[in-house]
């Protein structure tokens, strides 16, 4: 029973080897990511290289500059890789399917579309250290429901304090406007830690 077990605990280790989870916070605000790798489940894709996300954002009014926001669910798909033979060089695109609400039945849901970039800074003998941005945008021909178009843009800063563990810090702000008004729904500072398993 335990060699049962045992073998057991190495496979499901060994399936989720490049899946990332992050949770990041700030006074107000709770925000929580994970990013599972498809090339775990699949041979014909390279590993770290194509991801399906879920995120979910519980936003604080005063973060944003209505009052009557509502939680953020997002579903994603991107893929990435290396730049050539630079390493520590990642580019990635997607695309991404967001829902949110504001009071009176109105419904916000969008497609956008985005990139993103990671540079490993030249400390990685030392502490491993990152820096990386994403930007998305969905035009009113992507945006369905009361939504008339979506922007969002994240940068952060991440340090790698022990293997497959970093801490990040970073500046998120996400627009979700609606046909009826322009609506900030988030702008923050945050911090938080992101696991790799």
């Amino acid at each position: 029973m335990l060699k049962k077990l045992s073998l057991l605990l190495v496979s499901v280790s060994a399936a989720f080897a490049m899946h990332t989870a992050e949770l990041n916070i700030n006074e107000t605000d709770i925000e929580a990511k994970i990013d599972m790798d498809m090339g775990q489940y699949n041979q014909q894709l390279e590993p770290d290289t194509v991801f399906i996300g879920l995120r979910y954002l519980n936003g604080d009014p005063r973060n944003s500059n209505y009052a009557d926001i509502e939680d953020y669910f997002e579903a994603s798909f991107h893929v990435q890789n290396m730049v050539g033979d630079i390493e520590s060089l990642k580019i990635g695109v997607g695309i991404k399917v967001n829902y949110n609400s504001i009071p009176g039945d109105k419904a916000f849901y969008t497609v956008p579309l985005g990139m993103n970039i990671e540079y490993g800074l030249p400390t990685q003998d030392f502490i491993p250290m990152y820096l990386a941005a994403d930007v998305y945008y969905a035009p009113e021909v992507l945006s369905f429901g009361d939504a008339k178009n979506y922007f969002d843009y994240r940068v952060n800063f991440d340090v790698e304090i022990i293997e497959q563990a970093r801490i990040t810090i970073g500046w998120r702000e996400i627009h979700t406007d609606y046909n009826e008004r322009k609506i900030r729904h988030n702008q923050s500072a945050y911090a938080g830690i992101k696991f790799r398993f």
